[in-house]
């Protein structure tokens, strides 16, 4: 598992470095507090880091959606908590979070695993479906807290659901990230609780580009 992190996060690094440059805000472009945001006033939206979910997210009836690839060539899992992952093999990430009031957005995210060299071979399908609800005030820019529940799908088929915690402090330039995930997948061969946590910080180095690092300890 940590040999595949090790081996795909230079490659999601990349893709996120590109992504970030057309769709992040300078602090500047912030709404003004105490000022209503709908999708029409609202900034685009970042999201910084690789693993964690950054709160802030889509604004009412603001709609993102992402694709990511990653590849194993060796035993690993797309998650940090281990799922059923083949020897070897490239993975298909789909996501949709639409925001439907100030303090809640809701998701969909799919994962597909195909064989290398096959365009048409799908080795099996992942799925998460939930919602996140942002605990602090909408006005808040410079601190937020967010609780997301989801229920999920591994690859093996096994069903699960999660909770995570995530919090957020801009200080200037840096924004530091936490957050604290538990899940319970519904196989009699898996632990009670899994549960792992991870820590970022995210620095705006310009306009359209920051530079960030994360870590995940897992097995808690």
């Amino acid at each position: 598992m940590r040999s595949f992190i090790r081996a795909v996060r230079p490659f999601l690094c990349a893709v996120s470095l590109c992504a970030l440059a057309g769709t992040v805000s300078a602090v500047e472009d912030r709404p003004v507090e105490g000022v209503a945001t709908t999708a029409a006033t609202a900034p685009p939206v970042e999201q910084p880091f690789l693993y964690l979910v950054d709160p802030h997210g889509p604004a009412p009836r603001q709609v993102m959606a992402g694709y990511a690839l990653a590849f194993s060539s060796s035993a690993g899992a797309i998650r940090p908590i281990p799922g059923n992952f083949d020897s070897e093999g490239v993975v298909h990430t789909l996501s949709l979070e639409v925001g439907v009031i100030q303090q809640l957005r809701v998701f969909a995210q799919t994962m597909i695993a195909e064989s290398i060299g096959s365009a048409t071979d799908v080795n099996a399908v992942a799925l998460q479906l939930g919602g996140r609800v942002l605990l602090t005030p909408a006005r808040w820019q410079r601190f937020r807290l967010m609780a997301t529940g989801a229920f999920l799908r591994e690859f093996g088929a096994s069903l699960g659901l999660y909770g995570e915690l995530t919090a957020t402090a801009d200080v200037g330039r840096v924004r530091f990230a936490a957050s604290v995930h538990a899940e319970h997948i519904f196989a009699g061969s898996r632990d009670p609780v899994d549960l792992y946590a991870v820590a970022g910080v995210s620095v705006r180095v310009a306009r359209i580009l920051r530079l960030g690092a994360e870590y995940i300890a897992q097995e808690l």
